[in-house]
């Protein structure tokens, strides 16, 4: 129950903050490239609405990708409850709720919340550290090699296009 409070307070601190980043970077932007937009009514809608979706999908992902997160914990021995497993996934996010929204600054609370997980799920769930390392650095090694042998397919296709004439399907 703290965890869920928790959340919801940096929840909504994290969609007014990232809300209105959103706002300002846009309005920099437009000015920047020089398109005066009219969109009026239209803009303070569109905030509103990213508002809502923001905090909504903090909240409703969170359960989501816990239940992700917990199986994959279970396979590697993890010991502890679903709850436990939220709340460490929960707590560790704060840095990422509290400074996330800031650009650049937000690939460093990445990499702690990444840390601070290793060792929450290191301490509940009873697992070695080395243990706790492997759950959280092999889906990032299997996504960026997925990537590597997408991009190079994609670099296949490309290439065969470009000395064939045409795409190759």
């Amino acid at each position: 129950k703290d965890a869920i409070v928790y959340l919801l307070v940096l929840g909504l601190i994290t969609a007014i903050l990232g809300t209105l980043m959103n706002y300002v970077m846009t309005k920099a932007m437009t000015q920047f490239l020089g398109a005066n937009l009219p969109l009026g009514w239209m803009q303070e809608l569109n905030i509103g609405f990213q508002f809502i979706l923001s905090f909504v999908a903090i909240i409703v992902f969170s359960f989501i990708i816990t239940g992700i997160l917990h199986l994959w914990i279970m396979l590697f021995g993890g010991k502890a409850s679903y709850t436990d497993t939220y709340k460490v996934y929960v707590y560790a996010g704060t840095p990422e709720y509290l400074l996330g929204w800031i650009p650049m600054v937000n690939l460093v609370t990445w990499i702690y919340k990444i840390v601070l997980l290793v060792i929450g799920t290191e301490i509940t769930h009873n697992v070695s550290k080395g243990r706790a390392i492997l759950i959280y650095v092999l889906p990032i090694i299997i996504f960026v090699v997925l990537g590597i042998i997408l991009f190079l397919v994609a670099l296949v296709f490309l290439g065969s296009a470009l000395f064939s004439g045409g795409l190759p399907f």
